[in-house]
């Protein structure tokens, strides 16, 4: 994907279209400075770490990274992505391991 989307396509599960939801354009981050970062791939999970001044290295801090658009509980919201937008390493495996994502 070369720009932010501008909007999703809604349709029913026949395949009918349903409505349109228009995207607000995120603000542009412009990165002034430099780090160093540093990625330990794990077994169990991966962690990442930056150093933005001489001797001193912290863990990145990361925030989801979908964008919510419409109203939804985290007991639906989740199981949800999970089925239709993750795809399965197996046929076996419904469990995402969000830690090792990043």
């Amino acid at each position: 994907m070369s720009a932010f989307p501008t909007a999703i396509y809604c349709q029913n599960l026949d395949g009918i279209p349903v409505g349109l939801i228009l995207l607000q354009q995120p603000r542009e981050t412009r990165i002034d400075k430099q780090w160093t970062v540093g990625v330990d791939l794990g077994d169990a999970s991966t962690n990442v770490y930056i150093q933005k001044r001489p001797s001193v290295v912290e863990p990145l801090p990361l925030r989801p990274l979908h964008l919510k658009v419409t109203k939804s509980d985290v007991p639906t919201r989740f199981p949800t992505l999970i089925e239709y937008f993750i795809p399965e390493t197996s046929s076996h495996q419904k469990n995402l391991c969000l830690s090792a994502m990043f």
